[in-house]
């Protein structure tokens, strides 16, 4: 019975990076409203390290988040993507002749990229950490399609994740693959382990893993 009154009255906190990738958080959320009409339902954005202490401290049920090295203790997740970072050049820059280029080669390069805190700067910073570099940031925006603006503008090289150009239907930029070190920026759906989580949250869990 408690659980059947949770679920007629209950609440739940979510928490998203602003680009999702390829699950429409908002749909899911929607349909999950529309079988759940007595659910409260609130929705914050931040960056993924702001969402995972959330998600720690209980202000925050579940979370999509960006991904750089292994989950915080007392988090479980699914991947929803798994990508490698890729250098975006416009057409008539000098490196668009290479198909793949080394972190070093970019130290002297303008970079465009998302801001601290997100999974794919995390990323970023680790790469070029252990490369024993240190990038030179120009622009910095939490949306993918801006940096991608920026980029084909002429305005300094964006890295993000392989596969952006192509969401965006950007002509101007070749995508060039990053070698030594590799870096990898994932997306996750997260939440803390049970038994924390209450049945309106486990059921939306539930609902967004399937």
């Amino acid at each position: 019975m408690d659980e059947l009154d949770g679920l007629l009255r209950g609440h739940v906190s979510v928490g998203t990076v602003v680009t999702t990738g390829p699950m429409s958080l908002p749909d899911r959320l929607a349909d999950f409203h529309h079988d759940h009409p007595g659910i409260e339902i609130t929705l914050t954005e931040d960056c993924s390290r702001c969402l995972a202490d959330k998600l720690l401290s209980g202000k925050l049920d579940v979370a999509i988040i960006g991904l750089a090295g292994s989950l915080p203790a007392g988090l479980v997740a699914d991947i929803i993507t798994d990508r490698p970072l890729v250098a975006l050049v416009p057409t008539a820059h000098a490196l668009a002749r290479h198909r793949s280029i080394s972190l070093e080669r970019l130290t002297d390069e303008p970079l465009i990229t998302m801001p601290v805190g997100s999974g794919v700067r995390d990323a970023l910073d680790v790469g070029f950490t252990a490369a024993g570099l240190r990038p030179r940031i120009a622009f910095e925006a939490g949306d993918p399609a801006a940096l991608i603006r920026l980029a084909g503008r002429g305005m300094g090289i964006a890295l993000l994740p392989a596969g952006e150009v192509e969401n965006q239907q950007v002509e101007a930029l070749k995508e060039i693959t990053i070698m030594h070190p590799r870096m990898r920026a994932r997306l996750a759906l997260a939440w803390r382990e049970n038994p924390s989580l209450g049945p309106a949250a486990a059921a939306l869990v539930d609902h967004l893993r399937t």
